[in-house]
């Protein structure tokens, strides 16, 4: 009898994991969309300063030397865009692994759940109202009906 308990708590304790490591695989998209427009502000902040003109730039400095000054402040333009892009193309293959584990989910409303929690980041009151369902149904019983339709790809990264 105490060795069936113990099998028992064990098995609970790995779903209750599993379900852990589900709902942090997830979360990875929560906010993503986000940094993902702050980081072109940050492209477009870059390549303002890059060209800009003037303001800064000493009255009596020849030609050459401006010319110069610009081609320097245009390469680290370039270098930094080269690493936004790359944490960009990141951050897009996050969100799209999220997505279609996401779509794998059969039913629609658990499909629509699962992306306003954890792609548009909508708090559950909010994903209650739209989806016309009382508050601890959603975040109880559909969520766990949802988390348990997640099919995480053996390739993938936490």
């Amino acid at each position: 009898m105490r060795k069936r308990l113990g099998q028992h708590n064990l098995t609970v304790i790995r779903g209750c994991c599993q379900v852990q490591e589900i709902k942090g695989w997830l979360r990875r998209g929560r906010g993503l969309q986000a940094e993902i427009k702050l980081l072109e502000a940050a492209k477009d902040m870059s390549e303002y300063r890059a060209t800009k003109t003037g303001a800064g730039v000493i009255k009596n400095m020849t030609t050459a030397v401006k010319k110069a000054r610009n081609d320097a402040m245009l390469v680290k333009h370039a270098d930094y865009c080269e690493q936004v892009d790359r944490k960009i193309d990141e951050l897009y293959r996050v969100l799209n692994e999220i997505e279609y584990a996401i779509n794998g989910v059969d039913d629609s409303i658990l499909r629509q759940l699962l992306t306003r929690r954890y792609i548009l980041c909508y708090p559950w009151h909010k994903i209650a109202t739209e989806l016309s369902y009382n508050t601890d149904h959603v975040r109880g019983r559909l969520h766990d009906r949802a988390l348990a339709q997640i099919k995480i790809p053996h390739n993938t990264t936490f």
